[in-house]
């Protein structure tokens, strides 16, 4: 599910330059649509089924995922912005399920490992 090279960090324009290339591009499709599935809204609240994993994640990254301008960034409890490429490839991975958590496209039927 998730690739073993981090693809947020250096995520920016991506999807856009895949779509105007097409297979001149040297990402595959599982690695654009995992860019994509990122960058989507967050829901307005924690699905019930993952409400104590999103919590032991903001744990783990002591945070929360946000994007701006494309970029993705951990919100930290203290208010600092750390950018992707600051942050450890382990901490980039839970910020990820967090951020696949919180907009729906992981869910518990989907992925009974989860509930």
């Amino acid at each position: 599910m998730i690739p073993t090279k981090d693809m947020l960090t250096h995520s920016k324009g991506m999807p856009a330059m895949k779509e105007k290339y097409g297979k001149n591009m040297p990402f595959d499709k599982f690695q654009i649509n995992i860019i994509n599935k990122a960058n989507q809204w967050n829901l307005a609240k924690v699905p019930e089924f993952a409400k104590r994993m999103i919590k032991e994640l903001e744990e783990i990254i002591d945070g929360t995922v946000i994007i701006e301008n494309e970029e993705y960034f951990i919100r930290k409890t203290n208010g600092q912005m750390i950018p992707f490429e600051m942050e450890a490839e382990g901490l980039k991975k839970f910020a990820l399920l967090w951020k696949l958590l919180m907009n729906d496209n992981i869910k518990k039927r989907c992925y009974p490992f989860l509930g």
